[in-house]
């Protein structure tokens, strides 16, 4: 099986706005960020890395846009890597392929993740 951890942790603090939240071409970065996975066949499972607080907001989003991959939320460390660790942690025993993507880079495309995925 093949999973996706989307990590969506971050404080956007350089930006001085909520990053993930904001429009791009009138979606929200974090739809935009997961809807590749999401429309990728070989992905089964997508895992978003948040700040509790976010949930609410971003269950919102991801109920709004139909992103039925997305299962569960996990709460992100102080760092990206402890992040990304939390997320295997919770992994099934039978995923054999886990693509991480960071949340802030919504311009990949399904057939990059396809291709990353079988290689």
């Amino acid at each position: 099986m093949t999973r996706a951890i989307v990590v969506a942790a971050g404080t956007s603090q350089r930006m001085g706005f909520d990053k993930l939240t904001a429009l791009l071409n009138g979606k929200p970065v974090i739809v935009r960020a997961i809807e590749p996975f999401e429309q990728c066949p070989e992905v089964e499972e997508v895992l978003v890395v948040i700040k509790p607080e976010r949930q609410p907001k971003f269950e919102a989003l991801v109920q709004a846009a139909g992103l039925k991959k997305v299962r569960r939320f996990v709460q992100g460390g102080r760092e990206r890597y402890l992040s990304v660790w939390a997320a295997l942690q919770i992994l099934r025993e039978d995923t054999d392929v886990v693509a991480v993507h960071d949340a802030a880079r919504p311009l990949i495309s399904q057939s990059t993740v396809t291709q990353a995925i079988q290689l």
